[in-house]
């Protein structure tokens, strides 16, 4: 898909959602801390000039341009799945962000569109917010935390968590299917963590897609320390898993734009 085609659960028992359509959108309600705009000059220097980290899959990423705003394509070659697996290709990209200081209370917008007729096959990731030392691909969770998205088999959509008491080797499923990413059109999403008091399981869990809220989780467990908030942007986007069996069935493609961070010293 080029620019000119993009158009205007699994959970652990001891999460409970809960449902509110009331609460507006968090980018409503803190303050703005940081915007992300991609250059269209050369993304790899661009990201070594940020406070950015964990940089790899820059071969699949390319600036569009849809007006003045600069949007980001990334690329999923043919079998490739999780970066980490040398027998395949690599697909995707990935970087952290970090904000110039961490918050109780953090909220993350974009927008994404994958392009007509994708394939989402058995899943893949989506960027997230993180705290911590931002743990992925298995890592220990006791100094840290991650909510990335996922889609799932025909664009499922879920939040795909490393957190401190995760039941799973890897990450754990939180509301799967509450809501679906469409090909060939963009959708606005929101992401809001407010991290826990240390010791309990009161954090707070929420998404929204295109306004609407999908999740509000407010038991949720990020820390187990003080000095854990949240620090930023994990940049991730992958088909997988971690064997072929979720690799992506061809060349294909999603594309990002208006990345906003949002912060708030105190939880709300």
């Amino acid at each position: 898909m080029k620019t000119t085609l993009i158009a205007a659960g699994l959970m652990s028992a001891a999460l409970a959602p809960y449902a509110d359509a009331q609460i507006i959108p968090c980018s409503q309600r803190a303050p703005l801390a940081w915007t992300l705009s991609f250059p269209r000059t050369s993304l790899s220097s661009w990201l070594h000039s940020l406070p950015a980290y964990r940089i790899w899959g820059t071969q699949n990423m390319m600036v569009q341009h849809e007006g003045s705003t600069n949007v980001l394509e990334v690329t999923y070659p043919k079998g490739s799945i999780d970066p980490a697996a040398t027998a395949a290709p690599v697909g995707g990209a990935g970087f952290i962000y970090s904000s110039a200081v961490p918050f109780l209370s953090g909220c993350l917008a974009y927008d994404v569109a994958f392009e007509p007729g994708f394939d989402f096959a058995k899943g893949g990731k989506l960027p997230g917010l993180y705290g911590g030392d931002a743990p992925s691909g298995g890592a220990d969770t006791s100094r840290g935390f991650s909510t990335r998205y996922m889609w799932r088999t025909g664009g499922a959509g879920e939040v795909y968590a490393y957190l401190p008491e995760k039941n799973a080797q890897y990450g754990e499923s939180i509301s799967t299917g509450a809501w679906a990413f469409i090909p060939g059109q963009w959708q606005h999403l929101e992401q809001e963590v407010v991290v826990n008091h240390t010791g309990s399981h009161d954090g707070v869990l929420r998404v929204w897609v295109d306004g609407k809220l999908v999740a509000n989780w407010t038991d949720i467990f990020y820390r187990v320390s003080d000095d854990v908030l949240v620090a930023g942007l994990m940049f991730s986007t992958f088909f997988g898993g971690h064997d072929p069996s979720w690799a992506s069935p061809r060349a294909q493609s999603a594309f990002f734009r208006n990345f906003q961070f949002f912060g708030n010293a105190k939880a709300q």
